[in-house]
């Protein structure tokens, strides 16, 4: 179950530090093409949905603004937790290879 959440956490944390460090380009260089296609990894949602849905669906309503953006947390935070996952769960399997101690002989009786 630790696992679980520290990759949850991870997979939450990871594109919000992306972002930001993309914010923080963006008001150095302010260089919007710079930012949006720097910003594809955190965006792939959006780039999905413009290949399934029929182009006269976009530019979205205002009330799918924010179900545009619970998607892309969402599908972030599900993509960026599953490589945590794993290499939290091979560590830990690394870890109980190691605790392994051998069982000492059973003793003789004369």
């Amino acid at each position: 179950m630790k696992r679980l959440a520290l990759s949850l956490l991870g997979g939450f944390a990871i594109p919000s530090l992306y972002y930001a460090a993309l914010t923080a380009l963006l008001l150095w260089t302010e260089n919007v093409a710079l930012f949006l296609r720097l910003s594809y990894p955190v965006n792939w949602p959006i780039l999905v949905l413009y290949r399934l849905l029929p182009f006269d669906s976009f530019p979205l309503r205002p009330g799918d603004r924010t179900f545009l953006t619970l998607l892309v947390i969402v599908c972030n935070a599900l993509l960026y937790s599953l490589p945590i996952y794993l290499i939290l769960w091979r560590l830990s399997l690394r870890k109980r290879k190691a605790q392994r101690v051998d069982l000492p002989p059973p003793p003789r009786f004369v």
